[in-house]
């Protein structure tokens, strides 16, 4: 606490209480005091007071001159400033990873490493942005709500899976094995949480599927479910016969009710890739093809994907015995587009055909 000094006259008496309280601040003011010897400051340094942060003024701590290059703090505040105006802050100038909330958890972290990606969600970021969660973004007209990159490593560590198939990764690639029963699900991703998307709102919906087979017939059916309705695209195929065909159904351990709409097919189509193209709105619109070989007419599915429910990416088989290989599978979600969707997701993003092919 401050000492309040007792002053005394030339004859007072010094009482012990008096001597005892001025020793005690000595010691407090030793224990307290910045030493400085050379350029060398020691000890505490608490700065109580000062003016807010402006470019041309205030601060509690200014480093540099106040007329020149400097940098000023104030109780919640850094700012650099060069003669009253705002300047560049530069910060691990001389390279070193820059970590914002390192002490908590991976999925509350933002790094720049010393490389230079970029990682949001994640502290050890393998690409030049990195994001590990659902992306809100704007440009050009369109928001994406949701874009997801799902390797089959991921898939096979984050996937909920149906317990009648087993699956296996293989050399960056998920087998699928064969099951008990016809279009069993094979597996599950939730994408959105409930009430993301607005019930009013009309979003636009890309898919691409890197897959391949594992057995001379290999059907595959992908699409989007609301946890009751699945809208998709089934690739279908015999060897190097392929078909596609739009389908919708209701989601389970099996696609039960189904339906299908337009198909398309071609022969000696050695990729077994293929992409979705959907539109939630109050029906559900949806395309699909197989690289740019195969494509059937746009259909309104008879069942319609409600938007404001929780949405997962869905995968079904169509027969018992087929098996799978799925190398990764990407999802984009976007609204409030201005442009048709084939524009965004064909000529835009230059997806014409499938990211992905087989190694």
């Amino acid at each position: 606490m401050p000492f309040t000094p007792d002053v005394k006259q030339p004859g007072d008496l010094a009482r012990a209480q008096d001597w005892n309280e001025a020793m005690s601040e000595v010691v407090r003011l030793e224990n307290a005091k910045v030493d400085k010897t050379g350029d060398t400051m020691t000890g505490r340094l608490t700065i109580n007071g000062g003016g807010d942060v402006e470019p041309g003024s205030g601060g509690y701590l200014v480093l540099g001159s106040a007329s020149g290059v400097n940098i000023a703090l104030d109780n919640n505040e850094i700012m650099a400033r060069n003669n009253g105006q705002t300047a560049p802050l530069h910060l691990q100038v001389d390279g070193g990873d820059l970590i914002v909330h390192n002490s908590r958890t991976d999925a509350q972290k933002v790094i720049v490493t010393d490389a230079g990606l970029v990682g949001i969600g994640t502290a050890t970021p393998e690409t030049k942005l990195h994001v590990v969660g659902n992306v809100l973004s704007t440009g050009y007209g369109a928001k994406t709500i949701c874009h997801r990159l799902m390797t089959a490593p991921w898939l096979n560590e984050n996937a909920a899976f149906g317990n009648a198939r087993s699956h296996a990764l293989n050399n960056n690639r998920l087998d699928i094995g064969a099951g008990s029963a016809s279009w069993e699900k094979l597996f599950s991703v939730p994408l959105v949480p409930a009430n993301t998307l607005s019930a009013n709102r009309t979003y636009a919906v890309r898919i691409a599927v890197s897959a391949t087979n594992l057995t001379s017939d290999n059907d595959l059916t992908i699409g989007l479910s609301d946890g009751t309705n699945v809208v998709g695209f089934l690739r279908r195929d015999g060897g190097n016969n392929i078909i596609g065909t739009t389908i919708a159904g209701t989601d389970g351990n099996t696609l039960g009710s189904r339906a299908t709409g337009p198909e398309g097919g071609a022969s000696n189509v050695t990729h077994k890739s293929f992409e979705i193209q959907m539109r939630l709105a109050a029906d559900t619109w949806v395309l699909g093809k197989v690289n740019s070989e195969i494509e059937p007419s746009a259909w309104t599915a008879p069942r319609t994907i409600l938007r404001e429910n929780t949405l997962s990416l869905v995968a079904f088989g169509e027969n018992a015995g087929e098996q799978y290989g799925i190398y990764a599978v990407e999802v984009s979600i976007m609204h409030e587009s201005p442009i048709p969707i084939t524009f965004i997701f064909g000529e835009l993003l230059g997806v014409l055909e499938p990211i992905f092919v087989n190694p």
